[in-house]
C-alpha cells in the first residue's frame, strides 16, 4: 500500500510548520509545490536507486536490420541483468570491447555477447551486436517512477513503510534551501534519517540481520 500524495504532502507541511498545510501559498510562503514536488521526485529516485527494492521485469522486441544502440523504456533507472533472445549478456565498456575488436561498430551484425552504457546518454545503452532476423532483449532493472504532477491522488512511488524516509529527505532538502528558513543542522540531521532508511532497505534487500542494525 502506498500513501497519497495528498497525505505526503500533507504530513510534510506538518513537519515543515507551513499551515494551512499546502504549497503554495502556505503560511510563509516559503516552498511552491512544483519545488515540493522535484523534490518528491528526486527523493523517490534516489532510495530506489540506492536500495533497488522497486524492480521492473521488460521485454522489448527488436525489428531487423543492423541497429545497435537503443533508447531505454521509459521505466527503466538502471540495468541489473540484461539478455537477447535468452542469452545472458555481459556488462563492459567501449575500452572493453575496442580492445578486442577497434571496428566493432562497423559489423554490427552477430550474435551478442555484450551490453555497455558509458560514453552514452543515461537514457541509452548499446550490444556489441545484433542478429540480422532480429529478436528481444529481457531486461531486469531499477523501476523509475514517473514525475509527480499536481493531480494529489498519486501515489508515493514506494510503499507505505519507506514513506517516512522519503519525507525525511525532501525536508533534508528543504531545509538545505538558500533563504531566511534555512536550517543546516536540521537538514543534515533529516539526511542522516533518510541514510537509516536506506541501510535498512538494502539490509532486507540483501538478506542480511536486521538485528545488526546499529542500535538493533
Amino acid at each position: 500500500m502506498s500513501t497519497t500524495l495528498a497525505v505526503f504532502i500533507s504530513r510534510l507541511a506538518r513537519d515543515l510548520h507551513e499551515n494551512p498545510a499546502i504549497f503554495p501559498p502556505g503560511g510563509h510562503n516559503l516552498w511552491t509545490l512544483a519545488e515540493i514536488l522535484d523534490y518528491i521526485d528526486y527523493a523517490e529516485r534516489d532510495f530506489l536507486r540506492r536500495t533497488g527494492i522497486l524492480k521492473s521485469d521488460i521485454t522489448v522486441p527488436v525489428l531487423p536490420g543492423n541497429t545497435i544502440l537503443f533508447n531505454k523504456p521509459a521505466a527503466v533507472m538502471d540495468i541489473e541483468r540484461i539478455s537477447f533472445n535468452y542469452k545472458r549478456l555481459r556488462r563492459v565498456t567501449t575500452w572493453d570491447l575496442e580492445r578486442e575488436d577497434p571496428g566493432w561498430r562497423v559489423r554490427p551484425n552477430g550474435t551478442p555477447r555484450a551490453y555497455h552504457e558509458d560514453h552514452l546518454p543515461a537514457t541509452q545503452f548499446e550490444f556489441d551486436h545484433i542478429p540480422a532476423p532480429g529478436g528481444s532483449y529481457r531486461m531486469f532493472c531499477d523501476s523509475l517512477p514517473a514525475e509527480h504532477t499536481t493531480n494529489l491522488a498519486e501515489l508515493i512511488a514506494v510503499n507505505d513503510c519507506w514513506e517516512p524516509y522519503i519525507r525525511w529527505e525532501v525536508i533534508a532538502l528543504a531545509l538545505g534551501k538558500d533563504g531566511d528558513n534555512q536550517d543546516v543542522a536540521r537538514s543534515a540531521y533529516a539526511h542522516q534519517r533518510y541514510l537509516l532508511g536506506v541501510a535498512l532497505a538494502l539490509r532486507l534487500v540483501n538478506g542480511e540481520n536486521i538485528a545488526t542494525l546499529p542500535g538493533a
